[in-house]
């Protein structure tokens, strides 16, 4: 009875341990799902803003050029001289070209949905102004100044976007002269006074924004002095003042959006509240797009689904702590039935307990050998799925590792195969000598000593223990020219270095090389591949915004667009099948931004692809 009863004294303290570790694992295994979830949902909001921005740049450059294509074209417009001098010789008699004067000006006003087109002379007096009764606040003082630029220099002005006082229409305008150039002169005769109305056909681009959000907000600001220009209304006007009036720079975003600063910013937004604020500027003007979210919104999700998470764990730490709960008590009362059996066998009469007692030691030995087997069958079961995970975990690491070596060994390889060729040309000519055969000989043990390199680089790829070195840029690029341009001589490719001298980088020296010689090594076989004629790359080197620059470019055609975007995909190759695994950008990319902190892009740029590289 002792030991039955030091057994049950024990057991409990046991499955208290069990449900511990249990709890413990449940509750570790829920923190990183929630943090893996929270990542996901900021990294798809931080997408979807980055994406908005473009989108609204792109919209909002595009009707900045449509406006001034057609200042350009009124300017230089022929047929237009001839109606406004009639215009001005008759004056303000109802003439046939001052009829067709308003008719050109009524159509062309109501095709560009300009707010108002007015004629003025050279004094600032309206002539004709479409539509009628908009001419009033002509001479007001910022129209005065822009009047008086546009006369004296003969060419088109334009205005930023402004408004004259508050409750005032935004504005955005040009003043366009109108020269008589007839008998080789040049005189300004009047000016054509344009307002774009952007409240009616820029701002609605703006605060249309393909997402349901109730914070979400497009700011169109550019930078005076130290000072923040808001360019249209705010979302919350009271909070921010005159919209259009210039405010200090507290505000973190706008002041970072007018520094020049593009991309993701988190910081306080006008009200002062904290935001998360993608900034892009517009191509060609001072202006900054913020497309900004508060971080309250934004995180709103994450909090639902940390709820979400919590109410789960808590089921799941009750749900582990009801079957711990089960066990114990099932081993309890099958602790004391045993009792109880094991008192009534020792009471009943000999010869029937020993009988009862061999049936169920019987019993008991068929069903240990019955879960004996099973536990067995599944042991052996899960070794062999076990075995054959490992196996697959190490295929798949050896064939990523060789993947990987072989596409850059293929290049090395294939010089040593056309150093080899010529040492037997030569032979075969009579014209090896034995400084060709040194030179050859060097010149193969430097490309296996970059091989022998490619090794180790690709060994401690991913070692933290990695030490940045500076290293002179032309010396890499000479170098990396080197193991290859037996293969540029032989197929006549033209390598032109423009490199500033001097100029240094800090980094990884050899993994920098294995990216140009990547990129080398694709320009190669593209040219090859559509057979260019007089190939030819041109390499670039200098330094611009505290970053040493490289850009490599060919005359080979350029990527196609609809793939640019995927060509530094992993496994992405656009070569015949076998000739490439399509991770040689995909790794270059790793190197440069991933291990030296730079930057990898491609464009064409007319006559070819174009690869910059900014460390």
């Amino acid at each position: 009875m002792m030991a039955y009863q030091w057994i049950s004294f024990r057991t409990p303290w046991a499955l208290v341990l069990l449900f511990l570790l249990l709890a413990g694992g449940i509750g570790t295994a829920g923190y990183f799902i929630y943090l893996d979830q929270k990542n996901g949902i900021r990294r798809e909001k931080q997408k979807e803003l980055l994406a908005f921005a473009e989108l609204k740049s792109r919209t909002i450059a595009e009707w900045r050029s449509a406006f001034l294509d057609d200042a350009e074209v009124i300017f230089g417009n022929p047929l237009l001289l001839p109606l406004v001098e009639r215009r001005l010789r008759n004056g303000a008699v109802r003439s046939s070209a001052e009829q067709e004067l308003r008719q050109w000006i009524t159509n062309r006003q109501r095709h560009y949905h300009y707010r108002c087109m007015t004629l003025m002379d050279l004094r600032g007096v309206p002539l004709i102004s479409i539509p009628p009764g908009l001419d009033g606040d002509s001479l007001i003082p910022p129209r005065r100044s822009l009047l008086r630029q546009a006369v004296k220099t003969g060419k088109p002005v334009f205005s930023d976007i402004y408004r004259a006082a508050e409750g005032e229409p935004f504005r955005y305008e040009t003043f366009i002269p109108l020269r008589d150039t007839t008998g080789g002169g040049s005189r300004i005769v009047a000016v054509m006074l344009i307002d774009a109305d952007p409240g009616r056909t820029l701002f609605p681009l703006l605060g249309a924004l393909p997402t349901a959000s109730r914070t979400a907000e497009a700011l169109l600001v550019r930078g005076v002095g130290h000072e923040v220009v808001y360019l249209n209304e705010p979302r919350y006007p009271r909070a921010a003042g005159l919209p259009g009036r210039s405010r200090g720079r507290e505000q973190q975003v706008a002041s970072a959006a007018v520094s020049g600063r593009e991309g993701l910013i988190e910081g306080l937004d006008y009200r002062g509240v904290p935001v998360i604020a993608a900034v892009k500027g517009i191509p060609g003007s001072p202006w900054s797009l913020v497309i900004k979210m508060d971080r309250d919104e934004l995180d709103a999700p994450v909090r639902d689904r940390a709820r979400l998470l919590g109410g789960i764990v808590v089921v799941l730490f009750l749900a582990t702590g009801m079957c711990v709960w089960l066990v114990w008590r099932q081993a309890r009362l099958g602790f004391y039935r045993e009792l109880y059996e094991a008192e009534r066998e020792h009471r009943a009469a000999a010869l029937e307990a020993g009988r009862e007692l061999q049936l169920k030691q019987q019993e008991l030995e068929a069903l240990n050998r019955s879960l004996e087997e099973r536990v067995r069958e599944e042991l052996e079961r899960n070794r062999e799925k076990d075995h054959i995970l490992i196996q697959q975990g190490r295929l798949a690491a050896m064939g990523e590792m060789i993947g990987n070596i072989a596409h850059q060994w293929r290049q090395p390889l294939n010089v040593v195969g056309l150093l080899i060729q010529s040492l037997s040309e030569y032979s075969r000519n009579g014209e090896l000598t034995e400084e060709h055969l040194e030179d050859t000989a060097r010149h193969a043990m430097e490309v296996i000593g970059y091989m022998s390199r490619t090794m180790n680089d690709f060994r401690n790829f991913f070692r933290p223990d990695k030490e940045k070195t500076e290293f002179f840029i032309r010396e890499v690029v000479e170098r990396s020219i080197s193991f290859i341009q037996p293969h540029f001589h032989y197929h006549d490719i033209e390598v032109k270095l423009l490199i500033t001298d001097g100029l240094k980088a800090n980094g990884y020296p050899n993994e920098y090389s294995q990216v140009l010689l990547n990129i080398l090594g694709n320009a190669k076989d593209i040219f090859l591949e559509r057979g260019t004629g007089r190939p030819a790359i041109t390499i670039r080197a200098y330094e611009a915004g505290g970053r040493t620059v490289v850009s490599i470019a060919d005359n080979a055609g350029g990527v196609p667009e609809n793939i640019l975007a995927r060509i530094f995909d992993p496994y992405f190759t656009c070569k015949r099948s076998g000739d490439g695994t399509g991770l040689g950008l995909y790794i270059s990319k790793t190197i440069i931004e991933k291990n030296m902190n730079g930057r990898l892009t491609a464009r064409n740029n007319g006559s070819g692809a174009e690869f910059r590289i900014e460390v």
